[in-house]
């Protein structure tokens, strides 16, 4: 009896291999060794599925270079392969798509096109927790407030994604604090992959209380550290936020 591959990586490569590097059987293959519980995930928290996180992993090692060359095949991308990726595409789940988001903008940060990667992080937030509270989306023009609750409960709503090259808290700019156009700040943790780790509604005088005034961009810094969850008045909406990912 020979050994397993120990790692994801391992049984990907020797499929490439076994299979000279045809992508879609290497991938189709990779998919049931992971329903036959050859090889597994060590998380699934959106109940990706098999064939989807075969695809993603290929095109993780042809991106890294840790599928090599000689295991995969050079196949000119033509009309009809675009059109199977654009379907593909079609095909994943809001969840699925932001994993190919946050692949798609390490890849563009690796090569030095893009230096940074936070976006789509402030729209996922607010639709996040419209859609988990019923809130209403104010107009982009709306000044210091981002939703409003059907109790006139003016919400502003912002989204921190936690990058391993970047574990801050710090949320984006809080203008004009003492203008009193919130009433509650909205905020939301993501890990690398968009998935929800946090989120808690903060009444406003909690946020006035332990934000940093910055003088050069005349605006507040707030922190959405661990503390925050245990205070009065602080509500933790985790589950609620984690539901409303569609």
């Amino acid at each position: 009896m020979t050994d397993r591959p120990t790692s994801q990586r391992d049984y990907m490569r020797k499929l490439a291999i076994e299979l000279g590097g045809d992508r879609a059987k290497v991938c189709a293959a990779y998919a049931q060794a992971e329903r036959d519980g050859i090889v597994a995930r060590n998380r699934n928290r959106h109940n990706m599925a098999s064939e989807h996180y075969a695809a993603a992993l290929w095109e993780d090692g042809v991106a890294k270079g840790w599928l090599e060359p000689k295991a995969v095949q050079q196949v000119p991308i033509t009309a009809p392969a675009n059109k199977v990726a654009n379907d593909h595409i079609k095909a994943l789940s809001v969840a699925e798509l932001l994993v190919l988001h946050a692949q798609v903008g390490e890849e563009l940060r690796e090569r030095g096109v893009v230096r940074s990667a936070n976006n789509p992080t402030g729209d996922l937030a607010e639709y996040l927790f419209c859609r988990a509270f019923g809130w209403q989306q104010a107009p982009n023009s709306e000044r210091g407030y981002d939703a409003i609750g059907s109790d006139g409960v003016r919400y502003q709503i912002k989204g921190r994604r936690i990058h391993r090259r970047n574990k801050s808290r710090q949320l984006s700019a809080i203008r004009d604090i003492g203008g009193g156009h919130f009433d509650v700040l909205a905020g939301v943790l993501f890990d690398d992959d968009f998935n929800v780790m946090k989120a808690a509604l903060v009444p406003i005088a909690f946020v006035v209380e332990r934000s940093t005034y910055i003088a050069h961009t005349n605006s507040n810094k707030f922190m959405l550290r661990d503390d925050v969850w245990t205070a009065a008045g602080v509500r933790d909406v985790t589950a609620e936020i984690v539901a409303a990912m569609p």
